[in-house]
């Protein structure tokens, strides 16, 4: 995009290789309108600096946005991020940093293993944008995130936003549909920003080649809020492939309303009807209907559970606990 004015039309951003030291944003820089969509391709080189400090944590520093950066940017079509074949030495956003998205937001992140490309992200991916104190990164439409194909050992991906944001939409996380894929920790919420009920749905499918060591249907530090204990539009599948861990809640703290997790097929060590660490979950229901797994508890994993369910119509399951692991 432009510094302070308006691109009538579309904006495309193709990176095939070399090293861009700061951030890519797709949009503008303080103020401006992108009419048309925001579509950035990455088939090579590095986005971001390796840093000489041993440990750095690059989930601190920023690398690419499908949107602008300034609070008066905006686009108004769609968001299409495909990665492919790179390095990122930190965050990835669908959204802006702090302005608009009017319409959709698909990621596509995808290392085939038939060819020689190679995905290693240093940092955290988010569907929705970053958002500051002051401000909230917007997305109006819906937001869609596809891991299909990687080895992301060491990174975590959100379908919500970072620090502060807004989904109108529907939010859904798919990984794992055609090809292994390999990932530390994947969110349907975001990591500080919680979620409320102004975002339409909160879906995460772990499918058939999936390899997920964490998996949340909330957020990392981070509420999700629904209408009522009966409402489902915030669920968390496994349909196939391998979980270490699977919680209806969050990670390190957030309130939960009410978790739905459904066991279809595939196999899971624990399944956690509430939070990991802290936070509450204020009633958790888990059904089981195939599948492999060994240990069910219907609370948390360090943290209680008000009231917890856990339905069985099927499956291979180890031992089912009504309450909490450690709580």
């Amino acid at each position: 995009g432009g510094n302070q004015n308006n691109i009538y039309g579309t904006v495309d951003i193709d990176i095939n290789d070399g090293i861009v030291n700061g951030a890519v944003y797709c949009g503008s820089n303080l103020l401006g309108t992108i009419s048309g969509s925001s579509l950035i391709d990455i088939s090579g080189g590095q986005l971001g600096t390796i840093s000489n400090t041993e440990g750095f944590d690059y989930s601190n520093v920023d690398a690419v946005f499908g949107g602008g950066l300034g609070a008066s940017t905006n686009v108004q079509g769609r968001v299409l991020l495909n990665i492919n074949n790179l390095n990122i030495y930190g965050n990835a956003y669908g959204g802006s940093s702090l302005g608009t998205i009017s319409g959709d937001v698909n990621i596509n992140i995808q290392d085939l293993p038939s060819t020689s490309n190679k995905i290693e992200v240093n940092g955290y991916v988010f569907g929705g944008g970053k958002g500051n104190n002051n401000t909230a990164a917007t997305v109006v439409g819906d937001v869609k995130l596809n891991i299909d194909g990687s080895e992301l050992s060491n990174c975590s991906a959100f379908g919500g936003s970072n620090i502060n944001g807004t989904i109108n939409g529907a939010i859904t996380v798919n990984v794992g549909k055609s090809y292994k894929s390999t990932i530390l920790a994947v969110y349907g919420g975001g990591n500080q920003d919680p979620i409320g009920t102004e975002t339409q749905s909160v879906y995460v499918y772990l499918l058939t080649n999936a390899n997920v060591t964490n998996a949340f249907n909330g957020g990392k530090a981070a509420d999700l809020t629904s209408s009522g204990i009966d409402d489902i539009t915030r669920s968390i599948y496994l349909k196939g492939g391998t979980a270490q861990n699977i919680y209806g809640g969050s990670d390190s703290s957030g309130e939960v309303t009410a978790s739905h997790i459904y066991i279809e097929s595939g196999n899971v060590t624990n399944v956690f009807g509430g939070n990991n660490l802290g936070g509450t979950t204020q009633i958790s229901n888990i059904i089981v209907t195939g599948g492999t797994a060994s240990n069910i508890y219907g609370g948390g994993n360090q943290v209680g559970v008000p009231t917890t369910n856990i339905k069985t119509n099927g499956g291979n399951i180890g031992t089912i606990f009504g309450g909490s692991n450690m709580s």
